[in-house]
This record gives C-alpha cells, structure tokens and sequence, in this order.
C-alpha cells in the first residue's frame, strides 16, 4: 500500500513524464497545488452539504480562500 507521500511522488512523476516541463520543480510542485485544490474543494462541498447550501458555491469559495491564502504568504514571504 502506498504512503501518501509515495502516491503524490507517483502522481507527480506520471505528469512529469506526460507533460515533461524544462526544470523538474515544477512538476511536483504543479501536482501539489492541483492535489491541494481539490482537497480544499472537496471540504468546502462537505461543509456546504452540512450545511444544506450549494455544493458547488461552498467548494470554490473554499478554493479561493485557499489561494487567497497562498498568495498572502507569498506576499508576506513566509514561503520560501
């Protein structure tokens, strides 16, 4: 059985090797934020079927709060 951290490398090779990208970072590091969307998606549909509202409006509004997120970090540089 794969770790997690083996399945997101396994995932992230085979996009590597379908859309192969000069530097090798960005792999990863693409399949990494894709994997997070999603995720961030899938608990904001949660959230929202708890709470008997749209599914579709609850998960992009999770998604967008993520990158907003993201985007402050960077902006404040706390990543690296």
């Amino acid at each position: 059985m794969l770790t997690s951290n083996e399945a997101i490398r396994f995932v992230s090779v085979a996009i590597y090797q379908t859309f192969p990208l000069t530097n090798p970072m960005f792999p990863p590091t693409i399949t990494a934020a894709v994997i997070a969307l999603i995720i961030l998606f899938g608990l904001g549909a949660f959230l929202g079927k708890t709470a008997k509202r749209n599914l579709i409006k609850a998960g992009l509004r999770m998604v967008l709060a993520g990158v907003v997120t993201a985007v402050f970090a960077l902006l404040i540089g706390a990543v690296h």
